[in-house]
């Protein structure tokens, strides 16, 4: 029910909570409008506030789903607080206006008032910060999907001077064609390993990600992560099975990947430790302790210990929630992913050891 009750309770807030505290600053400054905007306008308020809070739940469940864009979701977060707070001071406001407050001091009206403006202010300001944010993670997903799928498709002159367009995505790719045939290799993949120039693969197909980077709901730094490599641990551990982002990446196919180079070195989790002990070598705590920058992160989940350092710019969810388990424990894991059997198989290939 998530899905179709977020962008509801969002537009509601982004309403009336706007309107709401119009009303109320209106009221402040215009005395003789009082009677008429400021009940009404306090009343719009709390279904404003509601609204909000709603549309902060409902948002986490749409972004467990489909990821959503990092900025989107700190406005989400902070908007809740802000009308709850735009709601408490306008309420002390107009009951402070109507009638006297025992031992409240007679400037207290006005200070009320002053924090009504302030207050309005700030909070109609992240209102717009949280809607743009949204409508930009919605609409920018959906034009750079249709400017991938057209540049996908480039016209070429022929030589009677006709045009001809290049081969639809899953067919055989200029890429494909220089490898023989069969696809690009690990290889050709490995040389677009830039934010301008991003190809990566998922589940044995090559996808060109460069038009993608920018638009992607989660944010850049996501998609930046999985250029140049096999980031098919990397995608079903945000994903799973979740046909909506699939049907997204389906739109960037180059190719499928040569025969033979799905797990090169280049690929995810099960190539991701850089060191060579075996599963079973025992470490202490202080030796994971000296682990502990984005550049040498190690970390402890439930006794094993695990090289993170190159997942670090890779987690779908942003490196802060790696970085954080850096040279200690990866009580944060447990805490997102503790039934989580996807993220477990992608944590996995990253165990160099057990603790001591």
């Amino acid at each position: 029910m998530s899905l179709p009750l977020h962008p509801l309770v969002v537009h509601a807030a982004t309403v009336l909570l706007p309107l709401s505290l119009l009303g109320v600053v209106v009221a402040v400054l215009v005395p003789r409008l009082r009677p008429r905007l400021a009940g009404l306008s306090v009343l719009g308020l709390v279904a404003a506030a509601a609204a909000a809070w709603v549309a902060e739940e409902t948002g986490e469940s749409l972004a467990d789903q489909v990821g959503v864009a990092q900025d989107h979701e700190r406005y989400g977060e902070i908007l809740p607080v802000l009308a709850v707070l735009a709601l408490v001071v306008s309420g002390a406001w107009w009951r402070l206006q109507r009638s006297p407050v025992a031992g409240a001091p007679s400037w207290a009206p006005r200070a009320a008032g002053a924090g009504v403006v302030v207050v309005a202010l700030v909070t109609t300001w992240f209102t717009v910060l949280a809607g743009h944010s949204g409508a930009v993670s919605v609409w920018e997903s959906k034009t750079a999907a249709q400017e991938s799928a057209a540049a996908s498709a480039p016209a070429t002159t022929t030589p009677g001077g006709g045009t001809a367009t290049a081969p639809a995505a899953g067919s055989q790719s200029p890429a494909a064609a220089a490898s023989g045939g069969s696809g690009p290799t690990s290889a050709d993949v490995a040389k677009h390993n830039s934010r301008t120039d991003c190809w990566s693969v998922v589940d044995g197909t090559v996808y060109d990600l460069t038009s993608w980077i920018g638009a992607h709901p989660g944010g850049p730094g996501t998609i930046t992560g999985m250029c140049g490599v096999d980031a098919s641990a990397a995608f079903r551990g945000q994903h799973a099975t979740k046909a909506g982002p699939a049907a997204a990446l389906a739109k960037y196919a180059v190719g499928p990947l040569a025969t033979g180079t799905a797990g090169s070195a280049t690929a995810g989790p099960t190539a991701a430790a850089p060191v060579a002990a075996a599963p079973t070598t025992r470490y202490t705590r202080a030796q994971v302790a000296s682990h502990s920058s984005t550049s040498n992160c190690w970390s402890i989940v439930e006794g094993k210990v695990y090289d993170l350092t190159q997942w670090v710019s890779r987690h779908p969810g942003g490196s802060e929630g790696i970085v954080e388990m850096c040279g200690g424990n990866g009580g944060e894991f447990l805490e997102e992913h503790s039934r989580d059997a996807a993220a477990r198989k992608v944590l996995a290939g990253y165990q160099v050891g057990v603790l001591a």
